[in-house]
């Protein structure tokens, strides 16, 4: 299956980007259908700059059709980041989703704007590959910004990883997932981040089972998918 977007912009700024009458498959309808290279073109800033002048809204992009299994497209950029309006579409059907936890997880997030990206290289943490990550922006990079967090995806290690939709999903979630909600006395909403729910080594899950309370919530989960099943006496960590 072919991977398509579909946009609706003003035609003054598909003008600016592809060129005052140049042949951008603009419909009566104002809608321009894209494919991987017209997307390099789209992801650029100044669409984003131009619809939100010439419109009042934001450039946000609707994916029209992909299957989990399907490789997502991975682009090559120039600068150290680039947006990602691919991204974004996948974060806004991601969130569109009719389950408890993407409910919970629209709550925390309403109120906060969150910024997709292509980051150049990831880097490392701890020795392992930054494939994803989150960051809350303050003072000038949130005013400049126009965002509270970023979320970015490092576009050398999915060059190596080669992702499918559904692990781009998982990234996008897993990110969006430190971010919470706090309500103060006065009943004032801030956004900040926040740890992981479960931190351990294998080995000491081996060694001592689910003995921390955490780990315990953690066994929960995987038993209703299906991805463990304690097989050894003592293994669940009841004491």
């Amino acid at each position: 299956m072919r991977n398509l977007q579909t946009t609706h912009i003003p035609k003054a700024a598909a003008d600016l980007v592809f060129g005052t009458g140049k042949d951008h498959n603009m419909t009566d309808s104002s809608t321009i259908i894209v494919d991987r290279e017209g997307l390099d073109h789209l992801a650029d800033a100044l669409i984003d700059e131009a619809v939100e002048e010439l419109d009042g809204t934001s450039f946000q992009p609707t994916l029209v059709a992909a299957n989990d299994t399907d490789p997502f497209p991975i682009p090559s950029i120039s600068e150290p980041y680039q947006r990602a309006p691919e991204l974004t579409a996948l974060a806004e059907d991601l969130l569109k989703r009719d389950v408890q936890i993407i409910d919970d997880m629209n709550w925390t997030l309403k109120g906060a704007t969150v910024r997709y990206l292509w980051k150049q290289k990831g880097g490392s943490k701890r020795g392992e590959a930054r494939t994803s990550d989150v960051s809350r922006l303050g003072g000038l990079a949130r005013h400049y910004g126009r965002a509270d967090f970023t979320v970015w995806i490092a576009v050398d290690h999915a060059k190596e990883m080669k992702p499918t939709y559904k692990q781009v999903r998982a990234m996008i979630f897993h990110e969006l997932s430190h971010i919470e909600k706090r309500t103060t006395e006065d009943g004032e909403i801030s956004h900040h981040l926040r740890n992981h729910d479960v931190e351990a080594f294998t080995g000491e899950l081996e060694l001592f089972g689910m003995w921390r309370d955490e780990l315990r919530v953690a066994a929960e989960a995987f038993q209703q998918v299906g991805l463990w099943k304690p097989d050894r006496e003592g293994e669940s960590g009841d004491e």
